[in-house]
């Protein structure tokens, strides 16, 4: 290893701070998202196969987001679909006080269903209700399998079909 590739690997080989933490866990969602357009636009999907939550910020793609769902390939049409149900990031502005009063209302069974789906690796759920809490919209219980488009509705949308 030469000692240019020492100090390359030194750079890329550490804990992230918190603000690349943050950084990161807002892209995921939104980033695994452009993964199940992929799979949309590929025809890997059923018909009446429901899309996933809609991450916030899908409108508003970062410079990073963007070059991905162009590597990608994905339609901006579809894109722009897709974005049509996602609100804006949320603001900053909640404090931890307000959450736990919010988290502490939400039903218990709806609580351990998403920490359960977190333990094994499935996070829509979790999320789903984070957006919830920081967006102050009431929970309903079941309205979030009826709340996604469909596949066939979405390429319809798109002019894919």
């Amino acid at each position: 290893m030469s000692e240019f590739q020492y100090y390359e690997f030194q750079a890329i080989d550490r804990p992230l701070t918190r603000p690349e933490m943050a950084e990161l866990r807002k892209y995921s969602t939104r980033a695994l998202y452009l993964g199940w357009l992929v799979r949309l636009q590929s025809g890997e999907l059923e018909d009446d196969d429901v899309e996933p939550p809609v991450p916030a910020g899908l409108g508003q793609l970062s410079g990073a987001l963007q070059a991905m769902a162009e590597f990608l390939r994905i339609d901006d049409e579809l894109l722009q679909v897709a974005a049509e149900r996602s609100v804006t990031p949320e603001s900053p502005k909640i404090n931890r006080p307000d959450i736990v009063r919010k988290v502490r209302a939400l039903p218990s069974a709806v609580k351990d269903e998403a920490l359960a789906d977190y333990f094994m690796g499935r996070a829509t759920r979790l999320t789903t209700l984070q957006q919830r809490v920081r967006q102050d919209r009431p929970f309903a219980p079941g309205n979030d399998d009826k709340a996604g488009k469909t596949v066939s509705e979405i390429r319809r949308a798109a002019g894919l079909s």
